[in-house]
């Protein structure tokens, strides 16, 4: 018997042997939690078979990862065989089986489909019974069997009699007895069809009305949304862009604006490469967020994952289930994190989004190391300039300092650009509109410049520390370090500080052209960070 156990993103086929002692005292002993013991059992009961008379021990075959609720459906099985009630189909040493178990039997959809399947293909093994509903997430992966597992444990069991009966009758594909589904492998291509024997259509298409408080893909921002945006602004997204670089926008401009700016950001992103797609599917997996977002995640676009102010801590974590759900921080790796209005978010919570700016992972769950997960975002913090969201403020400018001040104590040491939207943009100019592939162009110099590291060129932001010092002090134009110098010597920057318009410095000469960052630059790249709220 095969079923998953999970270390943070690393899955691993785990074997369940059995080993059942009909003479003893009533006891079955599950390798998961208790909550997953009295789910099986539930299921078992209510399902018309008897729970053991006597001793039953399920033993995992290594001690590697979490055992999580997709498990459930093995378990069970597992149960049935080792008292008699189920066929010891002798393929299920082939097979890895997934699926969450209602009290009355039903089997559910579960998390984490994709980087299971990955993992059973790379085991070797030939094929995958999953719920209906993941079907379409688990035939992501070619070359590999993929079984639904129909309404309930019944189906399941049913399955397993006559595939068992069925071995020595047909090997093109897997035998069905429920009229669900025929799977069938191209033994060249690896291509996998599942194709419908009469009970409906084939299942798994996400649900058109469904939403879970996050986006992926390309988002459009109307002519009209976009000549709102003031021209210092949309130069600091498209340097955001093609940086990397965190942002914090201060803003007095009608509700919709944030937004505007968010997804304009997000949609100037170049599309994710192979390495960190699968990454961000695995972790969209976890969440149970992948179906609804297949085509936009298959085609390579970032996520924007949106943050209210009145978010619980747990949610930009996760959630320690089994195993650890992915929270916002997670689920926006490679992305945009878009912490809106700000200045609204406890300190606690801004404390916790810089911690992990830095560490560029998250644990989801703080008593084990199940639940520890990238989280390498780029963050937009915006914020309304007045304390009362008035449109313009009446309020006391110290009143406003107070207000966004504690943004830039928590994030400003992250953030390379600070700016505010305080008037109406003046007229629009399509010309300055930022594009991808200016934003692609720009990333382009940046990664011949830097290189690149575990699959993921190099930005601005991520590029190390010392190798933007050794490259820039060679790289920069003549007399720029003694003026970072003198910032730093008179107290206008911190060395942390001075690295960041160091890094901004390249990105405009990136975007614009320029081979070596000079005196333009810098002034230009100053204009940007040093925003600071201030009495007026």
């Amino acid at each position: 018997m095969r079923t998953i156990s999970a270390t943070g993103l690393d899955h691993h086929v785990l074997g369940i042997g059995i080993n059942a002692q009909p003479d003893s005292e009533t006891r079955v002993d599950l390798p998961g939690p208790r909550e997953q013991r009295d789910r099986v059992r539930a299921a078992i009961i209510n399902s018309s078979w008897l729970w053991p008379d006597g001793a039953v021990r399920l033993e995992r075959d290594h001690a590697d990862g979490e055992l999580g609720s997709s498990a459930d459906l093995a378990l069970a099985i597992a149960v049935l065989i080792a008292t008699g009630q189920a066929v010891a189909w002798p393929e299920l040493a082939d097979t890895l089986i997934l699926g969450e178990l209602g009290p009355d039997g039903s089997v559910r959809a579960c998390r984490g489909v994709y980087p299971a399947v990955k993992a059973a293909k790379a085991a070797g093994l030939s094929r995958v019974i999953v719920p209906d509903e993941n079907i379409a997430e688990a035939q992501l992966v070619s070359g590999i069997g993929i079984v639904g597992a129909g309404p309930s444990l019944h189906w399941v069991n049913s399955w397993l009699a006559s595939a068992t009966a069925a071995d020595d009758v047909d090997d093109a594909g897997e035998p069905d007895p429920i009229g669900l589904l025929l799977v069938t492998a191209d033994a060249e291509t690896g291509d996998v069809t599942v194709e419908s024997l009469g009970a409906g259509p084939v299942p798994g298409s996400p649900p058109s009305d469904r939403t879970d408080g996050i986006g992926v893909g390309r988002i459009s921002v109307s002519t009209a949304d976009l000549a709102e945006i003031p021209a210092h602004v949309l130069r600091a997204i498209s340097l955001a862009a093609a940086g990397g670089h965190h942002m914090i926008l201060t803003h007095e401009a009608p509700a919709g604006f944030a937004g505007d700016v968010a997804a304009l950001l997000v949609g100037l992103l170049p599309p994710l490469s192979a390495t960190v797609r699968e990454e961000v599917m695995d972790l969209w997996s976890l969440a149970g967020a992948l179906e609804p977002n297949l085509s936009a995640v298959i085609d390579g676009d970032s996520e924007m994952v949106a943050v209210l102010p009145n978010l619980l801590l747990d949610r930009l974590y996760g959630q320690p289930d089994h195993p650890a759900r992915p929270g916002y921080m997670p689920l926006a790796h490679h992305g945009v994190l878009h912490l809106y209005d700000t200045a609204a978010i406890q300190g606690f919570a801004l404390d916790v989004v810089a911690q992990t700016m830095s560490r560029r992972s998250v644990m989801a769950m703080s008593h084990s190391p199940y639940g520890r997960y990238p989280a390498e975002f780029q963050l937009l913090a915006t914020t309304a300039a007045c304390p009362k969201s008035h449109t313009p403020c009446t309020c006391r400018p110290e009143a406003r300092v107070l207000h966004t001040q504690h943004i830039h104590d928590k994030l400003g040491a992250h953030a390379a650009i600070n700016i505010a939207a305080t008037e109406p943009a003046a007229s629009f100019d399509p010309e300055a509109v930022p594009t991808a592939e200016k934003v692609a162009t720009a990333r382009i110099r940046a990664a011949r410049r830097w290189g690149a590291s575990q699959g993921a060129a190099y930005t601005n932001h991520t590029v190390p520390a010392d190798m933007l010092r050794s490259v820039s002090d060679e790289g920069f134009a003549y007399g720029i370090h003694n003026d970072l110098a003198g910032l730093a010597a008179a107290g206008v920057l911190s060395d942390r500080h001075v690295e960041l318009v160091q890094r901004l410095m390249w990105t405009i000469a990136d975007y614009d052209g320029i081979t070596a960052p000079g005196d333009v630059q810098l002034t230009q790249a100053l204009a940007l960070h040093l925003h600071t709220p201030k009495p007026h």
